[in-house]
């Protein structure tokens, strides 16, 4: 049950009415409960108690204390539960004894593992009784047990009635039950009494025997304590018996009688002569018969302690002791850097001694739950020490090799000495920034751990510090609740270094840090980002048409505007390369018009509208399976601003390329590029084209201007030396009211006045410079006439010049 502004301790469900069973609280199943609290059952403290039926239902109501909710129903459904009998084997018993039953015996199993699974007992045994252990030799009749009883061999079987044979049989009837199963019935369970159920070894003495490396000692067996029993107990008259044994393993039996009696064996008559190897320990299976029907009443293994000599000098197999140890690095000696073996000698029975050294650092024994600086300094230890990984080397001081001057031996022969060395390393570290500290936009706390920091090295990481030699601009780190300067790769890995931000108006950070290993030289120093995550929900956008609504789907900041009660702004960081952000907004009326202009910025009110767009700069065709984005900064009041980034996928797939000519040669096989390579070359085509045809205009266009200069010449050249050959050119016709009288015979004609003779009135034009055309003028009238040019309406102009085109 949920309720915001409650704790969940005061939320209270009571039970109103309940089938099949009853509330209890946990550790008290015995009582049942109507209330608890939704607390209870976030830590499994309430449970369900079944008592019958296969399906149960609670009715219940839940309160805050205010507020309530009533007559909600809870419906319950029960698994059944099935019994099985797994195991029932025979249990042998030797007469008049006792032997209990254990969970070989005897094993029932039930699905529910709590269960308890009893036996019932429908007919007792015949020939003795089932008894139960409480304590020391107290015991009880019993008519049931659990199965938990039998797996602490608490029930015994005990034969209680003699009999005159060597064996007899008896059983009991027993059933099976758990709490609503279904009972396993009628089931016999056999008993095996007999003399040969091993009962009878425990009257067989065989005393400690113990023999030299390499010497002898007789075999004696006392077997009069078995002849009594059979004699009192089995009604056996004068029994004879046979023992029957087998050869050692580390020696031989002399004289080797597959066969012996009984005077034999207590007489002492065969001898055990050890093989001189180094073992410790021989043994002789032997085994007793009745005759004359060679009935076995028991098998008894007779141990053999050997006794070792030490005649076998030891060897050290390690001809040149050496390791190699980082500075300031601690460093466990295994059988591998130092072994010596001594075949009549135990680990444990070879010494070191140190004599000298080491010269630098110092060798400990370490014992488990104890830190290096309890340790002691050690200058004796075994073999066995170091197999057991217990020596330690520490090193301590210079970049230098060490040494230390042992010996070793086996206490007797002797000694041999020689040099350990240790090569000290020096320390290797790189360190560099793997990943940026994410702040999620609303949290102006983060923990540094190791997926920020990469560091290499070939000493122990716990010994990396780091120094911050950088500090963030717009926060601090801080080791627990005290800001630092320093830490450890250790405070990393226990997550105790964090990264405060204090300006919540900017929307990434950094600090700088170098790593170093105890008085080794510092890394390089490298940055940690800071970066704060939008608090928000960032989904690609696909662009299948000439222009592509941006929804929530692909940016969501509700989140972000419930927390601050403001409407989120998202400002434009880094445009789209193929396209343009448009705000789109269509008005309807009579005629249904759009108003859309680029934006640098908008809010998420505006994509809620739907008024944001995606639009191609180019047609979908050319733009086919390219990518785009546009980073943005999102920020709401209250909060700090956040730097996202959206993915733009373009069409439908990669763009299509036309095929390139077949050659067989040189260009099967190539692949043709596509999508953004193949646009860049195609530009880069376009622009060489466009040159090229540059070039082409600018040159016809000279070739042209030449052209028409070289004509231009060729009439001026005409024009001055066969002045009758072409007739002259026509000067533009001069209005109406300035001609001549009708009555004028002679039209009259426009003289040439040099700019010298040249009279300038401020009516008149200023005439063209005559200097780039040389001509030669010729009066063809009375100088007297009158001079037209004053009253020419455009000045006293020269059409030499005039091109023909």
């Amino acid at each position: 049950v949920n309720d915001i502004d409650t704790p969940l301790k005061n939320v209270t469900i009571r039970v109103v009415d309940i089938v099949s069973g009853y509330i209890a609280m946990k550790g008290d199943l015995e009582n049942s409960v109507d209330r608890f609290t939704q607390a209870d059952i976030d830590s499994r403290q309430v449970l369900f108690v079944h008592k019958n039926g296969s399906k149960g239902k609670m009715i219940f109501n839940v309160t805050d204390g205010l507020h309530e909710l009533s007559k909600i129903t809870f419906l319950i459904t029960t698994k059944s539960v099935s019994l099985k009998l797994v195991r029932k084997h025979t249990l042998r018993v030797f007469p008049l004894m006792r032997e209990p039953l254990n969970n070989y015996h005897l094993m029932s199993k039930c699905s529910d593992y709590t269960r308890n699974i009893i036996y019932k007992i429908d007919r007792a045994p015949a020939l003795g009784r089932l008894i139960m252990l409480n304590g020391e030799n107290h015991h009880r009749s019993i008519k049931q047990f659990t199965q938990q009883d039998i797996n602490k061999t608490l029930v015994y079987y005990e034969h209680t009635h003699p009999f005159s044979d060597l064996h007899t049989n008896d059983s009991f009837i027993f059933t099976v039950e758990t709490a609503l199963a279904k009972s396993i019935g009628d089931q016999i369970f056999n008993i095996d009494i007999s003399v040969s159920s091993g009962g009878l070894a425990k009257y067989v003495h065989v005393p400690v025997t113990k023999v030299q490396e390499g010497g002898k000692v007789p075999i004696v067996v006392n077997v009069t304590n078995v002849i009594t029993y059979l004699e009192g107990q089995a009604g056996v008259r004068q029994p004879q018996i046979e023992a029957q044994w087998s050869q050692p393993s580390h020696g031989e039996l002399k004289p080797f009688l597959s066969s012996l009696t009984q005077a034999q064996l207590e007489n002492g008559e065969v001898t055990y002569e050890h093989d001189d190897s180094d073992t410790l320990q021989d043994k002789i299976d032997m085994a007793l018969y009745l005759l004359p029907d060679y009935v076995l009443l028991c098998n008894v293994t007779i141990t053999i302690n050997i006794v070792p000599v030490n005649d076998q000098p030891f060897r050290l197999l390690t001809d040149t002791p050496q390791i190699q140890v980082v500075q300031g690095e601690n460093y466990t000696l295994t059988k591998n850097d130092l072994l010596t073996e001594d075949a009549d000698t135990a680990p444990s029975g070879i010494l070191y001694d140190i004599i000298s050294g080491p010269t630098q650092g110092r060798l400990v024994m370490w014992e488990k739950n104890e830190t290096m600086d309890e340790a002691q300094s050690i200058n004796k230890f075994t073999q066995e020490d170091i197999n057991n990984g217990k020596i330690i080397y520490e090193h301590s001081g210079l970049l230098q090799t060490a040494t230390f001057y042992f010996r070793v031996w086996d206490g007797q022969f002797k000694p041999t000495y020689t040099v350990f060395t240790v090569d000290v390393l020096p320390v290797i570290l790189n360190a560099t920034s793997l990943h940026p500290i994410y702040l999620q936009q609303g949290s102006n706390v983060a923990t540094v751990t190791t997926d920020q920091i990469y560091i290499e090295t070939n000493a122990k990481k716990s010994k990396v510090w780091y120094n911050i030699t950088g500090q963030p601009v717009h926060g601090m780190i801080y080791l627990g609740r005290n800001p630092v300067t320093y830490f450890s790769h250790s405070d990393l890995m226990e997550k105790v270094v964090i990264y405060m931000q204090n300006d919540m108006t900017v929307a990434n950070d950094s600090f700088d840090l170098i790593a170093y290993v105890h008085n080794s030289n510092s890394t390089m120093p490298f940055k940690i980002e800071v970066v704060v995550q939008p608090l928000m929900i960032l989904g690609d956008l696909k662009v299948e048409a000439d222009k592509s609504k941006i929804t929530l789907s692909n940016l969501d900041a509700t989140e972000l505007a419930k927390l601050t009660a403001s409407v989120p702004v998202y400002t434009l960081i880094k445009k789209p390369k193929y396209g343009t952000l448009k705000k789109i907004i269509r008005s309807s009326g009579e005629k249904t018009s759009a108003r859309e202009r680029e934006i640098a910025y908008f809010t998420h009110e505006d994509v809620k509208a739907g008024v944001i767009y995606y639009v191609p700069k180019k047609k979908l065709s050319y733009l086919n399976g390219l990518e785009d984005s546009f980073k943005f900064l999102l920020a709401a009041t209250i909060f700090q601003p956040a730097a996202g980034e959206i993915k733009i996928f373009i069409g439908t797939g990669q763009k299509k390329n036309l095929p390139g000519p077949n050659d067989p040669e040189s260009h099967e096989g190539i692949p043709v590029a596509n999508g953004e390579s193949a646009s860049y070359y195609m530009m880069v085509i376009m622009a060489l084209l466009g040159t090229v045809l540059a070039i082409i205009v600018i040159f016809g266009l000279l070739k042209c201007r030449r052209y028409l200069m070289r004509e231009q010449n060729a009439l001026v050249k005409i024009h001055g030396q066969s002045q009758g050959a072409v007739a002259p050119i026509p000067l533009p016709r001069p209005p109406d009211h300035l001609m001549p009288s009708p009555t004028q015979a002679t039209p009259p004609i426009k003289r040439y006045v040099s700019s010298e003779q040249s009279v300038h009135t401020g009516a008149s034009t200023p005439l063209p410079s005559g200097g780039s055309v040389a001509c030669k003028v010729t009066p063809l009238a009375d100088s007297g006439l009158p001079d037209l040019n004053a009253r020419y309406p455009y000045g006293a102009e020269d059409h030499t010049d005039v091109s023909f085109l």
